[in-house]
């Protein structure tokens, strides 16, 4: 309303956006000709370095222990929606990171990727969701880390720029990565989580699900973490970003599941790294099964012919629910879009050791720049 304004009635801060850095400047409201005009020099903004310029296999300190210094850390000081949209901007710079030539775009996928590969370490009361898996050089060489390469390294360089400007915990920073992660790839997911989480600078047990597992052992593995296996399901939906030739995956759709639901799936490899190799797709229109193998498993006609009664077989674990959850989620973006968030923040919270003071924060929608 400056030009409503006497001179020197008025004046503002005018700041660099998140993930940028840059000194503030002042506006103030003066009279130019016969009406008021905001006066003053931009500041000059750059963006927040990465160390590595996007991949660093160094392990990092942190200010938020579990047991120590974590009685310091205060999530409600933070302003989390610029944590968010720094990370929208680092997903979003142009060029590529070496050592494997991936754009920076790429990064918000494997910050997705990262969430679970943090949080699903857990066994017995012991590991979750606690930052370890960057700080940590045990979990970052695991074999599920290293495929297709070390994605880690990646990931620890994008939330490296946020853990330092903001002041939050390793443990936060991966839990909000996934939620801009999904959001940079097209999620048009509100996810309303819980910060406050302390870091951990021990490994955790390597107990991750292979990429080869059959339901059952899925199911177990679920029920182990202490998520339901509709939470399962909707988690799996991810996998609609798995990149099929190396690209670049901004993907966020029901896909897996109508992949899944199209029948004309024989696994041939079981121990396959990768869907491609191990699994054929008859009904695919000519496209490779790009999807994991124990994603093949899991598809309705596998799923009953590997449950299919039979006095060998102990009957497999919340098979009903897990089917319907796939049918549902396959129909609808918007119902699966809402499984996902809520079993997002069931996810992150698996073994966390908590600060004094917790918050309860929503995400809205997607914020891309």
């Amino acid at each position: 309303q400056c030009t409503s304004r006497a001179t020197g009635s008025a004046s503002c801060s005018v700041t660099c956006s998140p993930g940028y850095t840059g000194a503030s400047t002042g506006y103030s409201c003066s009279l130019v000709g016969n009406r008021g005009q905001w006066v003053g020099t931009p500041p000059t903004c750059s963006l927040i370095p990465a160390p590595g310029n996007g991949f660093t296999r160094d392990l990092p300190q942190s200010s938020f222990l579990v047991g120590s210094t974590c009685s310091a850390y205060n999530p409600a000081s933070v302003n989390w929606n610029a944590v968010h949209d720094a990370l929208l901007t680092y997903f979003g710079r142009p060029g590529t990171i070496a050592p494997d030539n991936i754009p920076f775009s790429r990064v918000a996928s494997l910050a997705l990727r990262a969430a679970f590969h943090d949080a699903g370490a857990y066994l017995s009361g012991v590991g979750g969701a606690d930052g370890s898996a960057m700080l940590t050089t045990t979990e970052q060489d695991w074999d599920g880390n290293m495929v297709p390469f070390a994605f880690l390294p990646y990931v620890r360089a994008a939330l490296s720029t946020v853990v330092t400007t903001y002041g939050i915990s390793w443990a936060d920073a991966v839990t909000v990565g996934g939620v801009a992660g999904t959001h940079f790839v097209g999620g048009n997911v509100p996810f309303t989580v819980t910060l406050g989480r302390c870091d951990r600078a021990t490994a955790n047990p390597q107990v991750l699900p292979s990429s080869g597992m059959t339901y059952r052992q899925f199911a177990q593995y679920w029920a182990s973490v202490g998520l339901s296996i509709v939470d399962a399901a909707a988690l799996l939906g991810s996998h609609s970003l798995i990149a099929a030739s190396g690209g670049d995956p901004q993907n966020w759709s029901v896909e897996m599941y109508t992949a899944q639901l199209s029948g004309g799936i024989t696994v041939t490899d079981p121990t396959a790294k990768f869907g491609s190799q191990g699994v054929t797709w008859t009904n695919g229109g000519g496209k490779v099964w790009k999807y994991t193998v124990s994603d093949a498993y899991n598809s309705p006609s596998l799923l009953n012919t590997e449950c299919a009664p039979a006095p060998s077989k102990p009957q497999c674990p919340f098979m009903g629910q897990f089917l319907t959850a796939t049918q549902q989620f396959g129909g609808s973006l918007g119902r699966w879009n809402g499984a996902f968030a809520q079993a997002y923040n069931r996810m992150t919270q698996i073994g966390a050791s908590w600060a004094s003071s917790t918050l309860t924060f929503t995400f809205n929608n997607s914020r891309r720049p």
